[in-house]
């Protein structure tokens, strides 16, 4: 996972480098120099993803072993000049990544983990020319493999690089970068890197297979990557659903799947406000549906994802989730990501840990997933959909055992006239009948009577009544299409009055969904017993909307 998100690094600082830019996160950067929409790589049309893919690749090549593909990863993003291979490509912990905000990594270890899966590394790389600033247009080669030293005397091996007889990194006499064969149009700059028989056996099968599969790995370890990548498939002859055919897929994360129309009951997503010395973090979760494998979209062991810059830094499995929520019959298919991108550096700090295994159990990180588990208590619509799936799974139990004691009977029945029929103890047999899987009951959130631009706003809770140290909901009406909110969230003010306006606090905000918004207030646990007031207001002059 590591070597593909450096590619989108090398390819978003081909821009920064370029234009002399800069860029708060590389979600933003995406947009700004690579065209991607405010919405995501999901807005894009078909033909600009595929462009922007063939722009990094991740290629499965022939090895002998079927769980052991090379894996060639290939970007056209800056590239390296030899002469900074060991300060780049082949050094660990130089920390050149941490002072630009357009990138995705931060630590600049995780690339040096993909050695200890294979015996050796090919690395190439050519600067883009643009950038050489004077120097030599060359391209660098390196080797990298593990040595196990003497046991005898040390503890541990090492993993080492050729260099010439001079200490310097290998160049190629090569005019530029090579293609990887896979048909694709390359600009011959940028990096290149083989992983030559790649330990891969939890994801061995064809890269562009739903399960055990590279497409499945990066869709689940990048939910939301800022820009896409194609995966390719060579392996021709192991898998015969191929024909003989080299496949190609566009990879555009996790949440891209989840949001396609059909894929999910039920979705929303809430912003989590943890204050202003923390910032804030939004929950996004989905309802699979019920004639769709969750196994395809994530594993049981990743109920919950909590995320930075679209890329997975911690999980909590699903049994976590259905302790927690009491959502019983539908936590299989329940997928949560929690986006920590706007939380502040303070608190980035608290919550995630150097390495991508899992995030700190820190009071921060607690708060935050607690956060999020009452968010998903509070949601009536998910609590619906959990009764509805309970009334199905009582349904179906009751009518296999009405079933099961049927065929008893007939069984008995039949051997008591042994003889007299065509069955085997004498009764004739029954045919078997599969009943039709019943899906999910869908929620009403059809949009196509909403406005554009609404013109009506409702508070429907009224009164709101909140006890001190306590939360409670306030729920608007607004004839607005779905995703009008957060799409338009600075519109948006809660005003609370003066009586309680220093005890009284809006904890999170929420998606419009069916022309409903569900907003959790927050009391402090010193609030006086009083009563006061709720004004809500959308005001937004470019709309034009004053509600």
């Amino acid at each position: 996972v590591e070597r593909p998100i450096n590619s989108i690094d090398a390819v978003l600082d081909l821009k920064a480098l370029e234009r002399g830019e800069s860029a708060p996160s590389p979600h933003a950067a995406a947009r700004s120099w690579w065209g991607v929409p405010v919405g995501g790589l999901s807005e894009m049309s078909e033909d600009s993803r595929r462009k922007l893919a063939d722009l990094i690749r991740v290629v499965n090549l022939e090895s002998g072993d079927i769980e052991r593909p090379t894996v060639v990863i290939q970007d056209a993003g800056t590239g390296q000049h030899p002469d900074d291979f060991p300060k780049t490509l082949l050094s660990i912990l130089e920390s050149n990544k941490k002072s630009k905000h357009h990138q995705m990594g931060v630590y600049n270890a995780g690339g040096a983990a993909s050695y200890a899966f294979c015996p050796y590394t090919l690395i190439l790389s050519r600067r883009a020319p643009q950038l050489l600033a004077g120097r030599t247009d060359e391209v660098g080669v390196a080797v990298v493999r593990y040595n196990p030293l003497d046991p005898d005397r040390f503890k541990s091996g090492t993993y080492e690089y050729c260099v010439g007889p001079d200490g310097t990194v290998l160049r190629a006499d090569l005019a530029e970068l090579p293609d990887i064969h896979t048909g694709l149009a390359t600009p011959g700059y940028g990096t290149y890197v083989k992983h030559v028989s790649y330990e891969l056996s939890k994801h061995y099968r064809g890269a562009q297979e739903p399960k055990k599969s590279l497409w499945h790995l990066f869709h689940a370890a990048i939910p939301d990557p800022p820009l896409p990548f194609r995966i390719v498939e060579t392996r021709t002859e192991r898998f015969p659903g191929m024909k003989g055919e080299v496949e190609r897929r566009v990879v555009m994360g996790l949440l891209h799947l989840l949001r396609r129309v059909g894929t999910a009951d039920y979705q929303d997503e809430r912003r989590i406000v943890l204050g202003l010395e923390n910032g804030s973090a939004v929950v996004r979760y989905f309802v699979v549906n019920d004639d769709r494998d969750p196994d395809a979209y994530t594993t049981s062991d990743q109920g919950e994802t909590i995320t930075l810059n679209g890329q997975r830094q911690g999980t909590k499995d699903r049994y976590w989730l259905k302790r927690n929520t009491d959502l019983h019959y539908i936590y299989r298919r329940l997928v949560v990501i929690v986006d920590g991108n706007d939380l502040t550096s303070t608190a980035k700090r608290d919550v995630f840990a150097s390495t991508r295994e899992s995030h700190k159990d820190s009071p921060l990180t607690r708060r935050i997933l607690e956060g999020m588990i009452q968010e998903l208590r509070d949601d009536d619509d998910l609590r619906g959909l959990d009764d509805a799936a309970r009334e199905r799974s009582i349904s179906e139990a009751t009518r296999t055992t009405s079933d099961r004691i049927k065929k008893q009977l007939a069984s008995q029945v039949a051997a008591f006239l042994q003889g007299q029929g065509a069955g085997k103890k004498g009764g004739a047999p029954r045919p078997k009948t599969s009943r039709p899987k019943k899906p999910s009951r869908p929620l009403k959130v059809d949009d196509t009577a909403m406005l554009e631009v609404p013109d009506t706003l409702h508070i429907l809770t009224d009164p709101v009544i909140i006890e001190p140290g306590r939360r409670a909901i306030l729920r608007l009406a607004i004839n607005a299409k779905n995703g009008f909110l957060p799409r338009h969230s600075a519109a948006l003010a809660i005003v609370i009055g003066p009586e309680l306006k220093d005890h009284v606090r809006v904890l999170s905000t929420g998606r419009l969904l069916g022309g409903r918004l569900r907003i959790t207030l927050e009391a402090s646990a010193s609030a006086p017993v009083i009563q006061s007031a709720i004004q809500v207001a959308l005001v937004d002059p470019a709309l034009p909307v004053f509600l």
